[in-house]
């Protein structure tokens, strides 16, 4: 077994081998990628981004806010002191947060019967919004001797947990994350809208000029309540169905304040279209986590129907939780300069004001109440 052991002060950057490693993190906010083989990380302090990768993984967040995920195989994950954000992946995993205010994340998709150890209903959440049309409507509790088994009432839907030590009279359904909230939105690609989470780096996309393009890269980032309280602008904007146009988008939208829509020609920020109406911010979630497609160049795809831009990199790919693979995959961050107007270079022009802008507003449909007072 090979051991990796990372600096005192530094944020480290780890990846295991395919055979079965040691890789402890110590101080720092490391980042502590397993590989193959039964490995054992160690995050140790600082807020930690860990990934087990295949087979059957011992996780440990330790001091911080930690994101854990077991990927492949049957993993037992702790996350330690701290509030941690920990998701078993694929196989039937052992997962236990600790102290502090944890969220476990379950896709259903290719997860196994997950057992989670010490649930505390005051204060963790279970967050089920990663598998696609499952509504609180359909999730049911058994109690066992154990605990409490959460399951759906939808034999197609995937979702089986045991939450021990747990009663059904302490656990309620707003415990559990269940309204989809960017995972699920619909990406148009030549076989059909997919959901955005399952997208793979090489996929195929439909763009606005009818060429279909691969995915270069997806960004994945996340926020929890407690960081939105002290960041505003991280609450999402929920586009209602039919907000922007006839069954445009054809469903809700939701998407980060800063994301643009395209309107004949223009670029919007999803901001700049709040009208506490029909298109609003949604402050209600307890988690947010957000999905950015890129392209080798930037260019306008369809989400839900909606005509939007490509993730452009204006020096902002750090943001991501993943920014490390980028750099992995392609050798460097590609960072940008911009124009002598100081303006990021995107495939149509940015409106922020004046009549650019105003023409976009005053061509949407009109809120209920407005047209209600006209």
């Amino acid at each position: 077994m090979a051991t990796y052991i990372g600096s005192d002060d530094e944020d480290d950057y780890i990846f295991g081998t395919d055979e079965a490693d040691r890789i402890i993190g110590k101080d720092g906010d490391d980042a502590l990628f397993g590989g193959g083989g039964d490995d054992t990380i160690i995050g140790g302090a600082g807020q930690d981004d860990i990934f087990g990768g295949d087979d059957n993984d011992y996780l440990l967040g330790g001091a911080g806010n930690d994101a854990i995920s077991g990927d492949a195989g049957n993993d037992t994950i702790r996350g330690g002191a701290g509030d941690d954000v920990i998701s078993g992946g694929a196989g039937s995993d052992l997962l236990s947060g600790g102290r502090g205010k944890d969220t476990f994340v379950y896709d259903g998709a290719n997860s196994g019967s997950d057992i989670i150890q010490d649930f505390n209903p005051s204060e963790d959440t279970l967050d089920l919004t990663g598998i696609t049309g499952l509504t609180r409507n359909h999730l049911a509790f058994n109690a066992t001797s154990q605990g409490v088994e959460v399951y759906s009432t939808d034999a197609n839907i995937n979702v089986r947990i045991l939450l021990k030590g747990v009663t059904e009279a302490e656990l309620t359904k707003e415990n559990l994350l269940v309204a989809c909230f960017v995972r699920g939105t619909a990406i148009l690609t030549p076989a059909g809208e997919v959901p955005v989470e399952t997208l793979a780096i090489g996929d195929l996309v439909s763009t606005l000029g009818g060429v279909e393009r691969p995915v270069k890269w997806i960004g994945r980032r996340s926020y929890k309540r407690r960081f939105i309280g002290r960041n505003s602008e991280a609450n999402p904007v929920l586009i209602s169905a039919g907000a922007l146009g006839l069954g445009v988008p054809h469903r809700d939208l939701t998407v980060s304040g800063k994301h643009a829509m395209f309107f004949d020609g223009v670029f919007v920020r999803a901001e700049d279209l709040v009208n506490g109406d029909t298109i609003t911010r949604d402050t209600s979630l307890e988690l947010i986590e957000y999905f950015h497609v890129e392209l080798d160049t930037a260019d306008v795809i369809f989400a839900n129907g909606a005509a939007t831009e490509t993730f452009a990199n204006h020096n902002s790919r750090r943001m991501f939780v993943n920014w490390r693979e980028y750099v992995d995959l392609y050798g460097s961050e590609d960072a940008v300069q911009p124009n002598a107007a100081g303006e990021f270079e995107r495939p149509y022009p940015l409106a922020t004001g004046g009549d650019a802008l105003r023409a976009v507003l005053e061509g949407l449909p009109q809120p209920e109440p407005l047209r209600r007072a006209a």
